[in-house]
């Protein structure tokens, strides 16, 4: 069947024939993902296409391998986490993201085999391939026999061509059928409460109306898209209808039940995943929710923020796309047509909102391209590298910013480092297989759907950690007693996770603990990995737990395990919990205090310092912190005449003692000071700054033996004395508190509020007794005068009343004398 993209092929070939970059800019479609790497194939030439996602790279191989007459491992194979059908005739390749990314962090000299790589879907801007484009781009020179290719639906070439300035670009035009747009009448405000409802009568309008099958229906995640099937498999209008879900949390095999046409009418309801990078047969209708799930990194807190985000236009108009491959279709958008004006035109790429730690750690170990050199085609925020570098501190990766010892050990795992971390102290306590085991859970996340038959199987009340129930599963399908499908457990995840926990033994030293012991020594691995995760509960029967930050966040309510008072967890969210934004800490594990002292030992603090008991008696203590967290307190005896004082100035400083002499008079003081210091710095007066305040505070605490007596104690006479007797004296000469003002009866007061130039106020009419402008402190400052109309509202402010009365007064007098008649207004002064 010749595609769009044939048309173009020659086009294409010749883009390619120089090594460099090529930039083929295509509609979905047109048959780029095919077509291309076959082009490029030709002869003995082997290709390899970078897939977003590992079901892309599957599909695409099998689709490829059918047109050439064969199946995925010979002439066209694929390479994905779990799975792979290659052999030595495969000279076309379809490879998950990440898999390609550890090949050549480990093994560079790869590239050489290429003729060509191509990046496809480029516009989704995920982290992994800016990484690869930013890395092909500073090895270029290593590798000059390369060929680049950059496969996108729609992308600005300006970023990637200053970057890469002889880059060439191809475009192809669109060879989609027209999308009748369809919006509701309403707002719906991108409701996400409401989009699964939504979504099915949406279904049902379509169906009812006899749009032609088969429908695409995309939802936000997982749980949306269960209750969607489940509504519409019993609907009676369904009857006859395959309703299929399509999301990453299902097995290959599920995965491609959905993605192929069966011959009946069908509804596939799908995540993002179905956007773009693979094609669902036979779609003539879409119905778009108009919402994503999407895992944003929060550098204030160093969580990822699992978030229900409104599409982009970009995302939206991909979605309707899918409706016009085979005929004029519909597209029916869950939201107003005025609220599409709300939206942005594109996502952020990964790279300015997600967690970095570990690209900073294989740039390091690679020694090939330093942090700060990278050639990003958009710059991650400072923040989140911050945090980054942050989180290898914590694990002992980096001191400062340079690599050590065990941040290179850490390094050569295909891990995030977190879980490298853990399986080396898994290594070092004896159980590195189980270790090993459960960093391949925690990359898959939970295999057990909460509230099944399944949880209820495998889970225990006795359980210390979230995990154990996943991991006696995994026990239970490793030696043949298997649940049955449809009892809520992942089954294909499950074998996934057993695989790459097979890969991650190898060479790892046999287990030496029994089972009870071994699942004690993982729950300590787990501090290695996930060191700013623990926490402490802040009180008996709350699930609010206290955070090493300093934040509190709450307890998941669909943990298997009771926690204890420490725990751990394997991962920190936030979440809308009845309208608000809420950190939920999920995966727990329970820890013993011990274990945080034995393994976070290094970053513990003792503090000496003096604390109110409740009686009023105050002690001298020793506190043992991890961050913010206080894991132990010992008393050291009563405090002493310094301790006390110390403590009562904090106290004061703090807000927590109001100090009942500290009146206005003691801040106009403290101003004059601060404006005496700032005209005459010959006498070399210091600055009254917060140590100074606390200096005072202490001086007066000295003299007190309670709080109650603190808090009523005379400020101004020990505060008189930051100056000697001849600096008092002269103050009070030269920067008096008064002005004197002739033919009035009491003089002004002079604010100090701003020091380098000192306020007086008066009438206008007041001011007019005043022969010239007035000064103090010897004349070496003049006061700022702000004069004042009949109903004393300021009219001008100025530092010189000479020149004001010359050319401001007359307009002011204009203005005023009508509305103030019985005031005198002479025309000159």
């Amino acid at each position: 069947m010749e595609l769009p993209i044939d048309q173009h092929r020659e086009e294409i070939l010749d883009s390619f024939r120089e090594p460099g970059l090529s930039i083929l800019l295509a509609p979905p479609g047109t048959g780029k993902s095919t077509r291309v790497p076959r082009f490029l194939a030709e002869g003995d030439r082997k290709v390899i296409c970078i897939e977003p996602r590992r079901i892309a790279a599957r599909s695409l191989a099998q689709r490829v391998a059918s047109e050439t007459g064969g199946t995925p491992g010979g002439l066209v194979g694929y390479r994905v986490r779990f799975d792979k059908k290659i052999s030595r005739e495969t000279r076309i390749e379809f490879v998950s993201r990440g898999v390609f990314l550890r090949q050549i962090l480990s093994e560079p000299s790869s590239l050489d085999q290429y003729h060509a790589i191509l990046l496809d879907e480029f516009h989704e801007r995920q982290l992994e391939t800016d990484w690869i484009f930013g890395y092909l781009l500073a090895q270029r020179n290593h590798h000059p026999h390369l060929r680049i290719g950059i496969l996108s639906a729609t992308l600005d070439p300006e970023p990637i061509r200053k970057l890469w300035p002889d880059s060439r670009t191809v475009e192809v035009e669109s060879p989609l059928h027209d999308v009748e747009i369809r919006h509701t009448s309403r707002p719906t405000q991108f409701d996400a409460r409401t989009a699964t409802d939504r979504a099915v009568q949406a279904v049902l309008g379509l169906a009812q109306s006899g749009s032609s099958p088969d429908y695409l229906v995309f939802l936000p995640g997982y749980r949306e898209i269960r209750q969607a099937v489940r509504n519409l498999r019993e609907h009676p209008q369904m009857k006859g209808w395959d309703i299929l879900a399509l999301s990453g949390e299902q097995s290959p095999e599920e995965q491609d039940r959905a993605i192929r046409s069966s011959g009946r009418p069908r509804v596939v309801i799908a995540t993002n995943l179905a956007e773009s990078s693979l094609t669902v047969e036979g779609i003539r209708a879409v119905v778009d929710s108009g919402l994503a799930r999407r895992m944003d990194y929060d550098p204030s807190r160093g969580i990822n923020a699992l978030r229900t985000v409104r599409v982009s236009l970009f995302s939206a108009r991909q979605r309707s796309g899918r409706a016009g491959r085979i005929d004029p279709g519909i597209c029916v958008r869950l939201w107003s047509e005025r609220e599409e004006r709300s939206l942005s035109l594109q996502d952020l790429p990964e790279c300015q909102r997600l967690d970095l730690s570990d690209w900073l750690l294989q740039n390091l170990a690679g020694k090939q391209i330093a942090p700060e050199d990278f050639p990003w085609i958009d710059p991650p925020p400072p923040e989140n590298l911050e945090q980054g570098w942050t989180l290898l501190r914590q694990l002992g990766a980096v001191t400062e910013r340079t690599l050590t010892q065990h941040g290179s050990t850490l390094g050569q795992l295909p891990l995030h480092p977190r879980l490298a971390a853990l399986i080396i102290e898994g290594t070092k306590r004896g159980v590195g297989p189980a270790a090993a085991r459960l960093a391949a859970l925690i990359e898959e996340e939970r295999l057990i759907i909460p509230d099944t038959p399944a949880e209820s199987r495998y889970a225990e009340r006795r359980d210390q950690a979230d995990f154990e129930a996943d991991l006696r599963l995994l026990d239970a399908i490793e030696h043949g007693q298997s649940p049955s499908p449809g009892e809520g457990a992942r089954l294909g995840a499950a074998r996934q996770v057993l695989q790459q926990a097979k890969r991650l033994s190898r060479g790892l030293p046999p287990g030496s603990a029994d089972s009870v012991e071994e699942m004690i020594r993982l729950r300590q691995c787990c501090l290695a990995g996930f060191p700013d995760r623990v926490a402490r509960r802040l009180d008996r029967g709350t699930t609010t737990y206290l955070c090493r930050d300093g934040s509190t966040a709450r307890l998941d309510r669909r943990t298997r395990v009771t926690g204890d008072e420490w725990i751990l967890a394997l991962d920190k969210k936030e979440m809308l919990v009845q309208g608000t934004r809420t950190a939920i800490l999920c995966s727990p594990t329970n820890l013993e205090p011990s274990w945080i002292q034995e393994s976070l030992g290094d970053s513990l603090s003792r503090n000496t310092g003096v604390f109110e008991d409740p009686t009023g008696r105050l002690l001298r203590q020793e506190i043992l912190q991890l961050d913010a967290i206080e894991l132990e307190r010992n008393t050291l005896g009563d405090a002493n005449d310094s301790d006390r004082a110390s403590y009562f100035a904090e106290e004061a400083i703090n807000g927590n003692i109001p100090l009942r002499k500290w009146t206005p008079a003691v801040d106009r003081w403290i101003q004059r000071m601060d404006c005496l210091r700032l005209h005459f710095p010959e006498f070399e007066i210091p600055e009254f700054d917060e140590e100074a305040k606390r200096t005072v505070l202490e001086m007066i605490a000295h003299e007190t033996q309670t709080a109650k007596e603190f808090r009523n104690a005379e400020i101004l006479p020990t505060l008189r004395e930051w100056l000697s007797p001849e600096h008092r004296a002269m103050m009070n000469q030269i920067l008096p508190e008064h002005y004197p003002i002739p033919e009035r009866r009491k003089p002004l007061n002079i604010d100090y509020g701003t020091p380098e130039s000192p306020r007086i106020s008066l009438r206008i009419q007041e001011a007019m007794a005043l022969k010239k402008h007035p000064h103090i402190a010897n004349n070496r400052c003049r006061l700022t005068v702000e004069l004042l109309a009949p109903n004393q509202r300021p009219v001008q402010v100025t530092q010189d009343l000479e020149a004001f009365w010359s050319t401001s007064y007359p307009q002011i007098r204009k203005d005023l004398r009508g509305r103030y008649p019985k005031h005198h207004w002479p025309e000159s002064v």
